[in-house]
């Protein structure tokens, strides 16, 4: 039997994008290349005025929908896709970065496994402007939330996907956190499902001196301080990771690390 299309479980991708006309087309054709058949592509565009309209406008009809007007930023902009997306499972991938071929094949079929799973992610190659690999993300499988609330353990965002109906009843991205919006969803998720590392290479990250994250690091570990107190008092003994990440914050990576070793050996 062959199968169809509608027999695959729907996918949404959306684009936030602004002024990334050197770079959107290889994301768009990472997106329509994909292996994997049911993908609805939304590309949300902030008023681009350097060339990325004419790139998107030459593959619209690949694009299930994209728009081009002002809005709120970048969180802003995930959600107004996330609100009209039709698929089953959803995810963002920005307009600098691009997905492996296999990418949502691999993901969907991860998700298929475990119907408790609300977020899948993977590994990352990291690339510089020209598309050199200049480094690589391979975070640990999680082993609790008190190393995810100390920061050891981690999410990579780019790529990662998230079961749709979990979003909808929980609540989108908190548009009040604009370097820290991913985090506080993974909270969210955390509290309610599982979430699983692939341990696949699935995209690749490209860092630019314009990047957000790159620009305001410490603004976005004040952020996940911030998040983790939130959410402490939803974990038992929680208040040593929070400690752990204030320690982060306000001393230097060498002392820290010095500690985090003291640390770890004392809790074995």
């Amino acid at each position: 039997m062959v199968l169809q299309t509608a027999d695959f479980p729907s996918v949404t991708i959306v684009t936030p994008s602004f002024n990334q006309g050197t770079f959107i087309e290889q994301t768009i054709l990472s997106v329509i290349n994909q292996s994997y058949p049911n993908i609805e592509y939304i590309i949300m565009d902030g008023g681009s005025t350097d060339g990325t309209i004419d790139i998107i406008k030459k593959y619209e009809k690949h694009i299930s929908y994209w728009e081009s007007k002002e809005d709120n930023g970048q969180t802003h902009a995930i959600n107004k896709g996330f609100r009209m997306a039709m698929g089953e499972y959803v995810g963002w991938l920005n307009s600098d970065d691009w997905l492996e071929p296999f990418a949502v094949s691999k993901i969907i079929s991860c998700f298929q496994l475990n119907k408790n799973i609300g977020t899948v992610y993977g590994h990352l190659n990291i690339v510089d402007e020209s598309g050199k690999v200049i480094g690589t993300r391979t975070n640990p499988v999680l082993n609790g939330i008190h190393d995810f609330l100390n920061g050891e353990d981690s999410i990579i965002q780019i790529g990662s996907f998230h079961r749709k109906n979990l979003l909808d009843k929980y609540g989108y991205l908190d548009e009040s956190l604009n370097y820290a919006m991913d985090y506080e969803l993974w909270m969210r998720i955390w509290m309610v499902s599982k979430l699983n590392n692939l341990k696949d290479w699935l995209v690749k990250y490209r860092i630019l001196e314009t990047s957000i994250s790159n620009k305001n690091h410490l603004k976005q570990k004040v952020l996940w301080l911030k998040i983790s107190i939130k959410y402490c008092k939803y974990y038992n003994n929680s208040i040593i990771s929070i400690f752990i990440n204030i320690i982060k914050i306000l001393i230097p990576q060498f002392f820290y690390k010095k500690l985090l070793t003291i640390y770890i050996k004392n809790k074995r």
